[in-house]
């Protein structure tokens, strides 16, 4: 749970406040720039994006959306639901991620 979660990052600090800091700035990016005028190219670009990630990455940035240790204003769980980012989670992930957080879940948007 979130307690396994802030150990796994603790540990991994240095490496995943980074990866998770520019995952979000990229996002965030296209997501919210007006270069990307329409929900295609955005969907284009995120697709570009998220076809980056392993499926243990998508995992661990489902935890990370849900139990955020940036410390910042920044809400990545928003963001993971706007762009779908857990579009292609594994079925058995997103079943146990749903067993083990029980008490906030992202919405179905974020599923694709």
């Amino acid at each position: 749970k979130k307690e396994l979660y802030k150990v796994v990052y603790k540990d991994y600090k240095s490496e995943l406040s980074h990866y998770y800091g520019v995952l979000y700035n990229l996002f965030n990016y296209v997501q919210e720039n007006e270069v990307f005028d329409d929900v295609k190219s955005k969907e284009k670009y995120i697709d570009i994006a998220r076809a980056q990630m392993s499926s243990d990455e998508t995992k661990l940035l489902a935890y990370h959306g849900l139990y955020n240790q940036a410390g910042d204003d920044r809400n990545f769980k928003d963001l993971i639901e706007k762009c779908h980012l857990l579009k292609y989670m594994d079925k058995v992930d997103i079943k146990n991620l749903k067993k083990l957080c029980k008490e906030k879940l992202y919405e179905q948007e974020a599923f694709g």
